[in-house]
């Protein structure tokens, strides 16, 4: 009996123990999850539950047989004491007093047994209850198991997510660093060619002026020469004019008479028309007076036949005379117009020589402008040279746009310089 209590009393200590233990789990469960390990609680957990279900199990059973064992020898000094209790009615009276000796003996160990079980029966109700706690709490750390398992794999798959990051950000460090030593060498070699290029450029400049001079100079030269000719000209011009002008007037006065004379002429055909009319028909008139008489006045009518024949030749010499006049005047006239005209064309030809000057004034003047433009542009790239030699080892893109456009403006500066010169040559050819 004693063996048992004791063996109860160690299940009770080892149960006390893993409530302690168990309480203290539970404590770091409900802890938060930055204060807990990362490693080695998935493998803890089990362990825990394994170490509390077995201990539960062992407990129970051990419970179980203790109480059957204790009931079972609780029933027995009972049943015992009531056999010799019927015995008693049958055994002689002499046994009496032995008996009453040992019931007296017998009761104190019964009261103790039965509050052993009263103790016993507290004790397994409170491990009942314990029992349902930790099962209650077993099931609150499987679910807190739980939790504390996916907290885990987000944070596994958030550190590999992160390290992933981290692999690739280094990855593209390492490209943007082999990009932009990759730049600084295109970007000296750049440097280079500008260096080139602005050489090349201050000498193309330098052949430009030299050629803008010597096109000045040739300029200048022509401009004289064009004053001079152009004086003389205005005297040829005025010459021309006015011997154009009395040319006119005696033309005109040349045609007045000759309008004179083709009207005279025209009075005296028709004035000798009429007489000619008159005497063919005076002559007609005697022929059919004469015409009665037979032979005698064939001759005379012979002779007014000569004399029409001799009239017709003369009305027709007279207007040969007529049309010779005639084509005289046409061509008098005809003179005039053509003179008309070669003033006109003359005058034309003036104004276009004049709006011709005119243009080349402009072509100088527009390259006396592309000039000063080309000159402002130089400058303008002088400090755009320095500005990008200033700031070319700061940004990279910066200085790759600044370049294309550095030479951009030098290859529109050249085209400008190309048309200049040709149409300087252009003007100089012209002029001459």
């Amino acid at each position: 009996m004693e063996k048992d209590l004791q063996d109860a009393y160690a299940a009770l200590q080892l149960l006390h123990a893993d409530l302690a233990l168990s309480r203290r789990d539970n404590g770091l469960l409900k802890a938060p999850p930055t204060h807990l390990p990362s490693h080695g609680l998935s493998s803890r957990t089990p362990h825990i539950d394994e170490r509390h279900g077995g201990i539960l199990r062992m407990f129970s059973e051990d419970t179980k047989s203790r109480s059957r064992s204790v009931t079972m020898q609780s029933e027995d000094p009972f049943a015992e004491r009531a056999r010799g209790r019927v015995c008693t009615k049958c055994e002689p009276t002499e046994t009496n007093s032995l008996e009453l000796d040992d019931y007296q003996v017998i009761e104190p160990n019964e009261l103790e047994k039965s509050a052993l079980l009263t103790k016993l029966q507290s004790l397994t109700s409170t491990v009942e209850q314990q029992m349902q706690t930790m099962l209650a709490q077993q099931a609150s750390f499987a679910l807190q198991r739980e939790e504390l398992e996916t907290m885990l794999e987000e944070t596994v798959h958030k550190l590999q997510v992160e390290k992933r990051k981290v692999a690739d950000a280094v990855l593209e460090q390492q490209t943007v660093k082999e990009k932009y030593e990759f730049l600084e060498t295109q970007v000296e070699i750049l440097l280079r060619d500008r260096e080139k290029l602005r050489q090349q450029h201050v000498r193309t400049i330098g052949e430009l002026r030299e050629d803008c001079a010597k096109l000045q100079a040739r300029l200048a030269i022509s401009e004289a020469e064009r004053a001079a000719e152009a004086k003389e000209f205005n005297q040829i011009y005025e010459e021309r004019e006015k011997h154009h002008v009395l040319s006119i007037g005696n033309l005109e006065t040349k045609l007045k008479d000759a309008y004179r004379q083709v009207a005279a002429s025209e009075s005296a055909r028709a004035t000798e028309k009429k007489e000619h009319e008159r005497k063919l028909e005076m002559a007609l008139k005697s022929v059919r007076a004469q015409q009665p008489g037979g032979d005698e006045h064939v001759t005379p009518r012979q002779g007014l036949d000569k004399e029409l024949v001799t009239l017709e030749a003369q009305l027709g010499v007279s207007k040969e005379k007529f049309d010779e006049e005639a084509m005289q005047h046409d061509e008098k006239l005809r003179s005039v117009s053509d003179q008309q005209h070669y003033r006109e064309r003359y005058e034309m030809n003036l104004h276009g020589f004049e709006s011709y000057l005119l243009q080349n004034q402009l072509h100088l003047a527009c390259t006396d402008t592309e000039h000063h433009v080309l000159s402002n542009g130089r400058n303008n790239e002088r400090v755009k040279a320095v500005q990008i030699a200033g700031h070319c080892k700061t940004p990279v893109r910066p200085a790759v746009l600044g370049k294309k456009i550095h030479q951009q403006e030098i290859r529109t500066a050249q085209h400008a310089d190309g048309l200049a010169g040709e149409e300087c040559f252009d003007c100089q050819s012209s002029i001459k």
